[in-house]
C-alpha cells in the first residue's frame, strides 16, 4: 500500500508547475519517505498518508493559482480583451454552473416526487 500511496504522491508532485518541480520535487518526495519511515508504532499510517496527500494537492493547487495570477499581472495591459478570464474567474464560473445544475436536478426530483400518484 505504501508504494501505491508514494506513486499517488509523486503524481501530485508532478501536478506542480515545472519550475517548482525542479526546485522542490525531489525534496518533497524525500520528506514523504521520511514521514512514512518515521512513523511511531501505533500511529495510524493512513492518517499520515491522507494528510501528506492532501497537503501535496493543496500545494499544487496554490502553486498553479499563484503562477497564473503572477502571469496575469505581468501580462496586464490597460485594456482587457473580452473573454480573457483568469483561472480564478473560470473556477468561479464552473462552480456556479455545477451549483445551478445540482439545483435543477433537485427541482426535477422534487417535482417528480410531488406528482407521483399516491396509493
Amino acid at each position: 500500500m505504501k508504494s501505491f500511496v508514494r506513486y499517488v504522491f509523486g503524481f501530485l508532485v508532478r501536478l506542480h508547475p515545472p519550475e517548482f518541480q525542479r526546485e522542490f520535487g525531489v525534496e518533497m518526495l524525500w520528506i514523504f519517505d521520511e514521514s512514512i519511515a518515521g512513523l511511531k508504532p501505533g500511529t495510524s499510517s493512513l492518517n499520515v498518508c491522507i494528510c501528506l496527500l492532501c497537503d501535496a494537492f493543496r500545494s499544487a493547487l496554490l502553486q498553479r493559482l499563484m503562477r497564473e495570477q503572477k502571469k496575469i499581472e505581468a501580462d496586464a495591459t490597460m485594456f482587457v480583451q473580452i473573454g480573457s478570464f483568469g483561472l480564478i474567474s473560470r473556477a468561479v464560473q464552473i462552480t456556479f454552473l455545477v451549483v445551478a445544475c445540482l439545483c435543477t436536478a433537485f427541482n426535477i426530483v422534487l417535482f417528480l416526487y410531488m406528482v407521483k400518484p399516491r396509493m
